[in-house]
């Protein structure tokens, strides 16, 4: 199998505008916002610090502030924001992005209707958690990066309910990941996760393919990679990397090739930072496709596992139509035994008939019809022939009678009247 390399994937993004500059934009900031955080974890241990730490690399300033302002509020006409109201605080019409990245907010604005929406963007900001998520049930994306996080939305629990009759019993309340069952990507790096215990939700996440958690004080554990591929079997990349059949078993021992964290593993630019800038629904739909495609496809050719269990298949395959093929070919050597075996006692009894002088049974129906009518032609030919000879003399007697007719009355006129 060729392996397919991680640049190969920029082909897939030729149909999104403005995806080449914002992966550059998108870096530089990603690039700076870490540096940020290294520097403010090792000066200082506060989130205040930490977030103040993280404007000031980030340029976001006052004036830089209401300038993003005024450029959100030029949005309205897109159908992105509220244009009744003075700041752009919801999200209106049937669009699927809610998009309130880099604003320094401190909550999440309001959202009407939530089901609609299918990625949320509000990384950049100064959040300290996002449970007013929960409502978005459809959600396939949340970006959360560059926040003020410290710990994921609460799990799954079983609350103690009271009747009238005094019996207590207990109700599976659903947790945050679990009603969000369409979450493919989720991105929390660069905040203040710190503890494995706060991550511990994240197990409920049914369908969460892609997760970031780098650059949170978490993330520098050395159990780091595994403990989270463990806590979910079904991630098909962590980070900056896809993950692999070696962090998943214990143990493991596999060639350099698929050894974890290496080249190969590595996902896109263009995936593992966020475009932030597309301009409609249809290119942040696009960019999700992508995404989930590109993500599926490195980590299956950088599976060792997956690709045994794609050549046993296809062993399978090929073993079943093999069988087949032999199950034909034992049914066309019986037919065409029992054809030739046919020929021959036809032949034998040919011959046989053709010896006692019974040819004629040989005639198929066909051949029969056309002897039968082949002899009534020759009887209607000869018939006709007769019959033309038979007018045909009969013409020559009446002539000769016409003759013979003609000289008496000339013989009787000479005996009757002499000279």
């Amino acid at each position: 199998m060729v392996r397919r390399e991680s640049k190969d994937y920029k082909e897939l993004f030729k149909d999104i505008p403005n995806c080449d500059n914002s992966n550059s934009n998108s870096n530089s900031n990603s690039n700076s916002n870490s540096n940020s955080n290294s520097n403010s974890n090792s000066n200082s241990n506060s989130n205040q610090a930490t977030a103040n730490q993280r404007r000031r690399s980030t340029g976001l300033v006052p004036l830089e502030r209401e300038r993003r302002r005024s450029s959100l509020l030029s949005k309205r006409n897109s159908g992105y924001y509220d244009s009744d109201s003075e700041q752009p605080n919801a999200i209106v019409g049937n669009v699927i992005v809610f998009n309130f990245s880099n604003n320094l907010l401190s909550q999440i604005p309001p959202l009407l209707q939530p089901s609609n929406l299918l990625v949320i963007l509000l990384g950049h900001n100064s959040l300290y958690s996002f449970d007013e998520l929960e409502v978005c049930i459809n959600v396939i994306e949340i970006d959360m990066s560059f926040n003020n996080i410290t710990q994921t939305p609460r799990p799954a629990t079983a609350e103690q309910t009271q009747t009238q009759t005094q019996t207590q019993t207990k109700v599976k309340v659903k947790g945050f990941f679990q009603k969000l069952s369409k979450l493919k990507i989720l991105r929390l790096n660069s905040n203040q996760i710190s503890d494995w215990r706060s991550v511990m939700s994240l197990q409920d996440a049914p369908s969460l393919l892609y997760l970031t958690l780098h650059s949170n004080p978490f993330s520098n554990n050395d159990k780091y990679r595994p403990f989270l591929v463990n806590l979910i079997p079904h991630l098909k990349a962590l980070d900056l990397h896809v993950t692999t059949d070696e962090e998943l078993i214990e143990n493991a021992s596999f060639p350099p090739r698929f050894k974890a964290c290496n080249n190969h593993m590595e996902i896109p630019a263009r995936i593992t930072s966020r475009q932030y800038n597309l301009d409609n629904d249809e290119n942040n739909w696009n960019y999700l496709k992508i995404v989930n495609n590109a993500i599926h496809n490195l980590h299956f050719i950088n599976s060792p596992v997956r690709l045994l269990q794609s050549a046993y298949r296809r062993h399978a395959e090929l073993k079943i139509e093999h069988r087949a093929k032999n199950a034909a070919a034992l049914v066309i050597q019986k037919l065409g035994a029992y054809r030739i075996y046919q020929k021959k006692l036809q032949d034998q009894l040919d011959d046989l008939l053709i010896e006692k002088g019974y040819s004629s049974l040989l005639l198929s129906r066909r051949q029969g019809l056309r002897v039968e009518a082949a002899v009534i032609l020759q009887t209607l030919w000869r018939e006709n022939l007769f019959h033309k000879k038979q007018v045909k003399a009969v013409a020559l007697v009446w002539k000769w009678f016409q003759i013979k007719q003609a000289k008496f009355k000339e013989v009787s006129e000479r005996w009757l009247h002499p000279h």
